[in-house]
């Protein structure tokens, strides 16, 4: 796993910064390294890992076509990794009770309609900050018994 890791590091090196926001390599490095820590040597996760290697090589070759199937790889090496082992990136599940709070305010906000129209918008700094706690508070707990990466 070291030497992939490695290899992996110097595969993201070659990466503009724009590119490697735009392909999550960050997160993805943050997982090899979870791997490693927690010594999981899933032979599906292994495979998945390889695969996402092979079209990173292929994306900086300049192959369009595998694009898509680094995207679809790293969805599903995240899948199996939260499935199997409980392990999520770090804001995944903020940003999830974030979006959750901000539909719970706008909710919120439809009901002082009632009261005056101009009220509208009030629910959703609300909610928002209902939801960012929350969230918050779950990742928190997360990183407590070492399951976010």
């Amino acid at each position: 796993m070291k030497k992939r890791i490695e290899r992996t590091q110097h595969l993201v090196s070659e990466f503009s910064s724009k590119e490697v926001r735009k392909y999550s390599l960050d997160v993805y490095l943050r997982l090899l390294e979870k791997l490693k820590e927690e010594d999981i040597t899933d032979k599906k996760i292994n495979n998945l890992v390889h695969v996402s290697e092979k079209a990173l090589r292929e994306i900086l070759n300049g192959s369009k076509s595998t694009k898509k199937d680094y995207h679809k790889t790293y969805k599903k090496l995240l899948e199996v990794v939260k499935e199997k082992h409980n392990l999520v990136p770090r804001n995944s599940i903020k940003n999830q009770y974030m979006a959750l709070g901000i539909a719970v305010g706008l909710a919120l906000g439809s009901a002082f309609i009632v009261i005056n129209p101009g009220l509208i918008a009030i629910g959703l700094p609300i909610g928002l900050a209902i939801g960012l706690s929350i969230g918050e508070k779950k990742e928190q707990e997360l990183k407590e018994e070492g399951k976010l990466f």
